[in-house]
């Protein structure tokens, strides 16, 4: 039997499973995140349980994953939490995309982009996206640009390794649709 693969919103009682797949993500790829394996995999279990709380079950904040199924696998991940932007505290940003190296390539980290993109349609039409990604990671930028974020211009130092610049990229939507336009 093939496995299948669903982008769904993460449930709160996987966060075990989802703080493997971020210790992995952080592993894999270290530039590609603000935070690393060595501040992260220190947390106590409650701060994980709050994060899948939230994700599952927050009004402004969402996890979705890309699971494989039936063996319940976890390939992909990705975020959504209210702005962290001073200049627009009323939009969301993105947090935390990636997806298993061996699952690359497939579709997975769009469709989980398409899924969080959804969630702040029905939470917020029209609010702006915002997300901050290492140019180096061509893969993700391209993902970006193909989604309809464009760069803004700012930058900003990633907080563990400062020579490398962070650059910010925004999705505007229109509200009168409830969708970004593309």
């Amino acid at each position: 039997m093939a496995e299948e693969v669903i982008v769904r919103r993460c449930r709160a009682e996987e966060w075990q499973a989802l703080r493997d797949l971020r210790l992995l993500a952080l592993m894999t790829d270290r530039m590609a995140f603000g935070s690393t394996f060595e501040g992260e995999s220190t947390g106590p279990s409650e701060m994980w349980q709050e994060r899948a709380r939230k994700g599952a079950t927050g009004l402004r904040h969402a996890t979705f994953v890309a699971e494989e199924r039936p063996s319940g696998r976890l390939i992909g991940v990705g975020a959504i939490i209210p702005s962290l932007s001073p200049e627009d505290p009323s939009g969301f940003h993105v947090v935390g995309l990636w997806v298993r190296p061996e699952r690359r390539r497939q579709g997975w980290g769009r469709r989980i982009l398409e899924a969080l993109v959804a969630f702040a349609d029905s939470a917020d039409p029209g609010a702006p996206l915002r997300l901050d990604v290492n140019p180096e990671q061509r893969s993700a930028v391209h993902l970006y640009e193909q989604q309809g974020f464009v760069a803004t211009g700012r930058t900003e130092p990633l907080e563990h390794t400062p020579t490398v610049r962070l650059h910010e990229m925004v999705l505007r939507r229109d509200p009168k649709a409830g969708t970004h336009p593309m």
